[in-house]
C-alpha cells in the first residue's frame, strides 16, 4: 500500500483523500441519521461534508509528510549504499 501511496503525486493523493473522505463519511453520517431519527436531512449531510473535508486537508498534510520523510529516507540510503560498495569494491582483495 505504501508503494502505491509513494508513486501518487500531492495532488493525486488530495483527489483521492478528498473523495474516500466524503463518501465514507456520507455512509457514516446517513447511517447514524438512520438510526436515530428514522430519516436522512440535508444538514446531516451537510455538516458531514464540511467535517470529511476538512478531516480529508489534515490526513493529506499528514501523508505528505509521511511520504516525503520516506522518500528522503530511501534517497540517503541509495546514495549511503553507493558510497560503500565504492569503498567496498576499492579495496585490495575484494572479490
Amino acid at each position: 500500500m505504501i508503494d502505491l501511496l509513494k508513486k501518487l503525486s500531492t495532488v493525486q493523493l488530495l483527489i483521492l483523500s478528498i473523495f474516500l473522505s466524503v463518501i465514507l463519511t456520507g455512509i457514516i453520517v446517513s447511517g447514524m441519521e438512520m438510526l436515530l431519527k428514522d430519516e436522512v436531512t440535508y444538514d446531516y449531510l451537510l455538516t458531514g461534508f464540511v467535517a470529511s473535508l476538512f478531516v480529508a486537508g489534515l490526513v493529506v498534510g499528514f501523508l505528505t509528510f509521511c511520504l516525503n520523510q520516506i522518500r528522503n529516507s530511501e534517497s540517503d540510503l541509495r546514495i549511503a549504499a553507493t558510497i560503500f560498495e565504492s569503498k567496498v569494491a576499492s579495496q585490495p582483495g575484494f572479490y
